[in-house]
């Protein structure tokens, strides 16, 4: 753990080596951000953004995938569900290395309610 002082703006970094090739780094700074990075040997991660006066809970989970990530947002497993199971909303971005491309799907719901938009494919 180390903490930086720069005037009067203070910053706190944390890394955990938890072998493997499980590594967490998050830094804690003075504005209302937090800077997460996962090591290639961390398969997901769940962060809850909890209610302010706006919001409920909301659980936002990234998880790796075999050619990219996917981030989904939803209630939790042990809140009120809002989607149905599986049906919460999604972002994934697929990578292909021998194309030298990157594409973006949003989905949302499940069975005939599932809906999906392809938001986007670029060069990598």
């Amino acid at each position: 753990m180390q903490d930086q002082t720069q005037g009067n703006a203070q910053q706190l970094n944390l890394s955990v080596d938890l072998g493997g090739g499980k590594q967490v780094d998050v830094e804690f700074g003075t504005s209302d951000r937090l800077w997460i990075s996962a090591g290639p040997g961390i398969g997901g991660s769940d962060v809850w953004m909890k209610a302010d006066s706006r919001l409920v809970d909301l659980r936002v989970r990234i998880r790796r995938t075999p050619d990219g990530v996917e981030i989904a947002v939803d209630r939790g497993d042990t809140e009120d569900p809002w989607w149905p199971a599986g049906g919460a909303p999604r972002l994934a971005v697929a990578m292909d290395s021998v194309a030298g491309t990157a594409v973006a799907v949003a989905s949302a719901g499940r069975d005939g309610e599932f809906q999906e938009v392809m938001l986007g494919k670029t060069e990598i």
